[in-house]
């Protein structure tokens, strides 16, 4: 489970962007938390622009970056004022949305904008995590995942079905958002996680604390049945599940390894079955489960 990790001396040595840069390679240390080159940060901070006229902007995470290492040169800046009248429009594709962000640009030579840009520019936080946490897609690839999320969290959590990120995505997060004034995180059905705060320390505990309410959960739908089996002795039917053990815990548990067992050498994943996708990069984790995951994904495999 991912621990707090927070420091208040370590985040004054790299005050960056009001903490953004400190906050983002903090949480990609835990690659069960942020998978390389996976998701992706944010924070609207007033500056100054060219002719010395206030503006606010948006740093988001460049397309590309991995967070685990991300510097300052890292984030691209975007003016937020020309970006917000695009929550009136009713569609866009992702070619006009790249190129309108493009004209958004504060200044140049920084990396292109993460294509989930619009995700953190309609939400009205001061500081957006969005990340890919395996306890939390565990429970958003499962079939009956929003009854899942709705039993966890309750109102905290706004569900958001599945659609391949861009324009539409951003939008029904918004709105789903803007309904719901006591919401505190958004599960995005075979996508991932979206949390907010209005400090940079805020956002981060945020997005901890969902992680390990959704392991806790998960942990707690088990029931002692074991989930994860070594590979070398992995059955290949493992029979019905023990006595009182829950259908939609085994679907939680085992969906995050299972979810991941498509992903493509370095490069956008694309799930098979019901046109899900999840996005990312081929994960690597050092964490304690890391061997038990792997089991799992090949027995499933051989399934």
């Amino acid at each position: 489970m991912p621990g707090n990790l927070w420091n208040e001396a370590a985040a004054a040595r790299q005050p960056a962007l009001e903490g953004l840069v400190y906050r983002s390679t903090l949480l990609a240390r835990d690659r069960s938390v942020v998978n390389i080159f996976g998701g992706n940060t944010s924070a609207k901070l007033m500056d100054t622009d060219h002719l010395g006229r206030a503006v606010e902007l948006l740093w988001v995470k460049g397309s590309g970056t991995d967070m685990a290492a991300i510097p300052e040169t890292g984030f691209a800046a975007l003016r937020l004022a020309e970006i917000l009248p695009l929550t009136a429009r009713d569609a866009m594709t992702d070619e006009e949305m790249v190129e309108y962000l493009t004209r958004c640009a504060a200044f140049p030579n920084r990396p292109r904008q993460s294509i989930e840009t619009l995700l953190h520019a309609f939400l009205p936080a001061r500081h957006v995590d969005h990340t890919h946490p395996d306890a939390v897609i565990s429970l958003a690839c499962a079939s009956d995942g929003q009854a899942l999320c709705r039993r966890l969290w309750d109102h905290r959590a706004v569900w958001v079905d599945y659609t391949r990120p861009g324009f539409t995505l951003s939008q029904w997060v918004s709105r789903g958002v803007r309904t719901a004034p006591q919401a505190e995180l958004v599960v995005m059905g075979k996508h991932g996680l979206i949390t907010w705060g209005q400090s940079s320390r805020e956002c981060y505990e945020r997005t901890i604390r969902a992680i390990a309410d959704a392991e806790e959960f998960i942990a707690g739908q088990r029931r002692g049945q074991k989930v994860f089996t070594p590979a070398a002795d992995a059955p290949r039917n493992s029979g019905p599940p023990p006595a009182g053990a829950t259908r939609d815990g085994q679907q939680a548990a085992a969906c995050g390894a299972a979810g991941r067992r498509k992903r493509t050498r370095g490069g956008i994943c694309r799930k098979r079955g019901r046109g899900s996708a999840l996005a990312g990069r081929r994960r690597v984790s050092g964490s304690p489960g890391a061997h038990e995951a792997r089991a799992a994904i090949r027995h499933l495999d051989t399934r």
